[in-house]
């Protein structure tokens, strides 16, 4: 039994002026013959080959680099603006999850109403009730998508006090500790 022995080369090419119209351009790779010799040539029964002579088949193939779309651009750049920029340092005042300060909602404060962001935290001046930069308008504090709808107000986490244990630790132990733990 013959087999038609074909062997492939592919050049490729990095000018985008090459065509695949080309006079020699040989594009018997994409015929479905050679297609389905290729996929038969294992098979038990395969038909007989006439032809024994081996042939070289050399075609030139043009890969452009790859471009993002529009689209794709736009996306990047709008992440690369926007969200990049941010980080989730405004807490709301019912449930004290941490959010970006444009996905926040902004309600009135009212003064007589002490929110319990406040009585959780009162004995911790660092957490503070975060108010709306602008002050040309009345006072609004943040809060989070599901608390501005007052039917769904999420309990704020009360944290237990820190043990005696871990706070008598020394400041220069806990930095050897985190460089032992890396």
């Amino acid at each position: 039994m013959d087999l038609n022995i074909n062997r492939w080369r592919v050049e490729l090419s990095d000018h985008e002026s090459e065509s695949y119209l080309d006079e020699d351009f040989d594009n018997s790779l994409f015929s479905s013959f050679a297609v389905r010799q290729t996929a038969n040539a294992d098979h038990s029964r395969i038909p007989t080959q006439f032809s024994s002579s081996p042939s070289n088949i050399t075609f030139r193939a043009y890969f452009p680099s790859w471009r993002p779309s529009t689209k794709l651009n736009n996306l990047k750049i709008n992440f690369d603006k926007n969200v990049l920029t941010q980080f989730p340092c405004v807490s709301c005042s019912y449930c004290s999850h941490l959010q970006y300060p444009k996905k926040a909602k902004w309600e009135l404060y009212n003064e007589t109403y002490q929110y319990p962001l406040e009585k959780v935290y009162q004995n911790n001046s660092q957490i503070k009730l975060v108010f709306y930069p602008d002050e040309s308008k009345p006072k609004r504090i943040a809060t989070c998508s599901s608390c501005y709808n007052s039917n769904n107000r999420l309990k704020i986490p009360i944290p237990d006090p820190i043990p005696d244990e871990i706070q008598n630790v020394e400041f220069l132990t806990v930095m050897l500790i985190q460089i032992i733990d890396i």
